[in-house]
């Protein structure tokens, strides 16, 4: 059978369906770091093309049982600025390869992208939708766990197409699960050896094996925060649990980032780092002597993490075959071909920690004991301008489709100081007082930008936040003392409810959490108005400085 590949990437549809028997006789790519990987490694040809700009008609290779590929997903991805790309610039690229697959009629084709596609394409392929008049071309329009395919990485794939896709479902069952912790002990030991199609490995033949530099403790913090602690989306284990296949590997991603996968070090007890290149391209189930031709350690990352999975191609290979699962081979024993070799490796440096960033860091984190889940959080901010810079504790309740807010400012400070269990409170309250203004001391607001923008060293705002998060629960347990209905009744009020009311639309979470609520609105209020940070002037307002810092 004979196949062409648009989109090719660096060439995981080609790998797939060249191991399975294939013949792939053209490949289509326009990203040249992307066509430069394809070509250095593989048999068949990539050509340089604009695919939005391609001519059926002049696609001149004879005859073509199958059309595969990968159209760009940046449009419909999430990850892109929070799903907000632009769907109808992305529906050119589909509807390119949809009017391909029109022209050629291959006996089978198969399309992936990232799973949101399923549904715009239930939608446009409807009557009336964009891509109505390719609906007759389309059976197959499911979404995949490629790790349920041989792949070691949880990985969400819309698979669209016409082929015997019941049939590839039908190889699960012989297919093994491949761990994250297997891709790491093969890779790193002794003898490396491919931790899936079984290749072995001289000391220091692996290339891109080079690690990053540890998370420091800064770093370690915040990726701790956004994966366990995260106000709105799933908790996620810190650090990524290594006994079974790892989360997503992405394509774009920071030293700071709650989609980086961090394992804890085995090489370094106590620090954690994010997975070198190699390690993500054999988690996206590319062969350990696969060399990449990105000239940087960026763009390598980047062209991984947009790839499709080797063998998650190679089944599908196999269905439009109609291989039965009992004669698939597996790819422990079979040699991918590829022409590169160690000679062809570009060496690029892995990415380091910041050492400054910019003067106008933004920072955000939830105050410790004082999380409550589905987006009602305490959390300290900054602001910052060209000459000023604000801390303020801030407080979110409400529903997921209504978040609210109170200003934690002098008037609610007033209002706190005349409830009748606020004298109550003044052991709780002082010393937490004397705690922070001790913690603090003569730092100005300017200076705790300074050391968070690593400037200058000192207190940290994550400092102030561990403080005012362990001042919540002294203050919590005084409230212990105080009638439960008084303090329900209290929150209810302030936060605008009607205590005899529903406890629908975040009512009845802040009810069961209403002393922890008080105690954060005590500790946040006074931090506002105030706190060594906060001068008398300035309650509730931005502390001004002099000149730009």
């Amino acid at each position: 059978m004979r196949a062409i590949d648009l989109y090719s990437g660096i060439g995981g549809w080609t790998i797939g369906l060249d191991m399975a028997g294939i013949n792939v006789v053209r490949c289509y790519e326009w990203w040249d770091k992307a066509l430069d990987t394809y070509n250095k490694n593989l048999h068949a040809v990539a050509v340089p093309q604009d695919i939005r700009a391609l001519e059926p008609t002049l696609i001149d290779v004879g005859n073509i049982d199958i059309v595969v590929g990968s159209p760009p997903c940046t449009q419909f991805s999430y990850s892109n600025r929070g799903g907000s790309g632009d769907i109808v610039d992305g529906l050119k690229d589909i509807a390119k390869f949809l009017e391909v697959v029109e022209y050629l009629k291959p006996k089978y084709w198969a399309m992936e992208n990232v799973p949101r596609v399923k549904k715009v394409l239930e939608i446009e392929l409807a009557p009336g939708g964009q891509l109505e008049q390719h609906a007759d071309l389309v059976s197959v329009l499911e979404v995949v766990d490629v790790s349920e395919f041989g792949v070691p990485q949880r990985r969400r794939r819309m698979i669209a197409g016409d082929f015997p896709f019941g049939l590839l479902e039908s190889y699960r069952e012989a297919t093994p699960e491949i761990t994250l912790g297997h891709v790491l002990e093969e890779l790193h030991a002794r003898n490396p050896r491919d931790p899936i199609y079984d290749l072995e490995f001289g000391e220091n033949e692996l290339t891109d094996m080079a690690n990053e530099e540890p998370l420091d403790g800064e770093e370690t913090r915040m990726n701790r925060e956004a994966k366990r602690f995260h106000p709105v989306y799933n908790k996620m284990p810190f650090p990524d649990p290594v006994d079974r296949p790892a989360r997503t590997v992405t394509a774009l991603c920071t030293r700071v980032s709650r989609e980086s996968i961090v394992i804890a070090d085995p090489d370094d007890p106590g620090e954690y780092r994010r997975l070198n290149v190699r390690e993500r391209a054999s988690l996206q189930g590319f062969p350990a002597n696969y060399q990449l031709q990105g000239r940087s350690h960026a763009e390598k990352i980047k062209l991984v993490g947009n790839a499709i999975p080797p063998p998650l191609t190679y089944l599908i290979a196999h269905a439009m075959q109609g291989t039965s699962p009992d004669s698939v081979a597996p790819l422990s024993s079979i040699a991918p071909r590829l022409e590169s070799t160690v000679d062809d490796v570009i060496p690029t440096v892995p990415t380091t920690q910041g050492r400054t960033y910019q003067s106008n860091r933004s920072f955000r984190a939830a105050l410790p004991n004082l999380r409550f889940g589905s987006g009602m959080r305490f959390e300290l901010a900054n602001q910052t301008r060209s000459t000023w810079v604000d801390w303020e504790v801030r407080f979110f309740f409400g529903s997921s489709k209504d978040i609210r807010s109170i200003p934690l400012h002098v008037d609610f400070w007033d209002r706190l100081q005349r409830t009748g269990f606020f004298a109550e409170l003044s052991e709780p309250i002082g010393r937490g007082v004397d705690t922070l203004v001790d913690l603090i001391g003569e730092s100005t607001p300017i200076d705790i930008q300074r050391v968070w923008s690593r400037r200058s060293s000192g207190i940290s705002p994550f400092d102030i936040v561990d403080s005012l998060g362990d001042w919540s629960i002294e203050i919590r347990e005084g409230l212990r003392e105080v009638p439960e209905e008084d303090i329900e009744t209290f929150i209810a009020n302030v936060c605008g409810y009607e205590i005899e009311g529903s406890r629908k639309n975040g009512l009845g979470k802040l009810l069961d959490n209403s002393i922890e609520i008080t105690a954060g609105l005590i500790c946040g209020t006074w931090f506002n108005v105030e706190g060594p940070l906060r001068s008398p002037t300035a309650v509730g307002q931005p502390v001004q400085m002099e000149g730009p810092f």
